[in-house]
């Protein structure tokens, strides 16, 4: 595919730059996490029973715990975990090494994580010696497929880019596509959004997100990297190393064809307490080896005293094909 130039400044706060420690936890890190790029918001309200027995033929919705809804008081019953971390036994021990960019690194299994709506399962691997712990007094961890290829690495650093003053965007990618050439085929890509350092919002790194779309929804076969503002590159994560089956997907769905059904599941979730709900963002991901929409929700409802109340929800439409 042949990528454009276009380069997307993203304003969205991103989570504090961290590694995860290698002791088993259910806490997403920015290797974990696919944040949806620039969908536009579609937002609704209450309406007198709009398609209230929707049917669900064309699309089923779950309602995914990603450890981010608030306190708010709704007892949620989730279908599905956004991420499970479990420990193989008879991996505890084992030991390898691993080859990326030129380098090799003496790894540990540590525990084994499932992406659930990546549809994705790979096994944790903590270095080992001089390269244990990164400069947080973290433990550094690479990701392995079931193949031993890097599915994700948190290393602090991978590598450093040097960057000059007053370098822009445009030229901060090419500098990090060129670095990483060997181990990324960026041709694949369309579109790149790249986040820059806010000192202000507390956070001092660039992400550079690789992504493709379909029917102007971002799909999640995607390349993450993050990167501190002095050019140490600390976490690269290749989803694009899965194959998600959405080269598959039928070409003539939107999202709009399933707010029905989104609105529906709402409404028995808070039952007479919804009152609206706003899609702030979407991607397309798969679940069981089935390609859907998933998204982030901010919903409103009433406290019951005449209040409106918030919270962010996740959830996935699985696609009819």
């Amino acid at each position: 595919m042949k990528k454009t130039n276009s380069i997307l400044a993203s304003s969205m706060l991103a989570a504090a730059i961290a590694f995860s420690s290698c002791a088993p936890s259910t806490e997403n890190t920015p290797a974990d996490t696919i944040a949806p790029s620039a969908s536009q918001g579609i937002v609704t309200t209450a309406p007198e029973e709009t398609e209230k027995n929707a049917s669900l033929t064309d699309g089923q919705v779950l309602l995914i715990n990603n450890g981010q809804c608030g306190e708010s008081g709704i007892e949620y019953v989730f279908d599905y975990e956004d991420m499970i971390m479990t420990v193989d036994e008879n991996k505890v021990g084992t030991e390898k090494t691993v080859e990326f960019l030129g380098k090799q690194y003496g790894l540990v299994y540590n525990q084994t994580v499932t992406y659930v709506t990546h549809n994705a399962t790979v096994d944790e691997y903590c270095l080992t010696g001089d390269m244990k712990l990164n400069r947080y007094g973290n433990e550094n961890h690479i990701r392995l497929l079931p193949d031993d290829s890097v599915f994700s690495i948190s290393l602090d650093p991978i590598l450093k880019i040097d960057i000059a003053e007053n370098e822009s965007v445009e030229d901060i990618r090419a500098d990090v596509e060129k670095a990483l050439q060997n181990e990324i085929d960026f041709d694949k890509f369309e579109f790149c959004n790249v986040t820059e350092p806010n000192e202000e919002a507390g956070y001092d790194y660039y992400t550079l997100t690789w992504f493709n779309k379909k029917n102007d929804i971002p799909m999640s076969d995607t390349v993450r990297i993050y990167m501190l503002y002095d050019g140490d590159i600390t976490t690269i994560w290749m989803n694009n190393k899965v194959d998600l089956g959405l080269n598959s997907v039928r070409g003539d769905f939107d999202i709009e064809s399933y707010l029905p059904h989104i609105e529906k599941k709402l409404r028995e979730i808070f039952k007479e307490a919804y009152v609206s709900y706003e899609i702030k963002s979407s991607i397309i991901g798969n679940i069981d080896g089935k390609p859907c929409i998933v998204c982030d929700i901010s919903t409103v409802y009433n406290d019951g005293n005449g209040d409106d109340l918030h919270d962010l929800i996740e959830m996935a439409i699985f696609i009819n094909q």
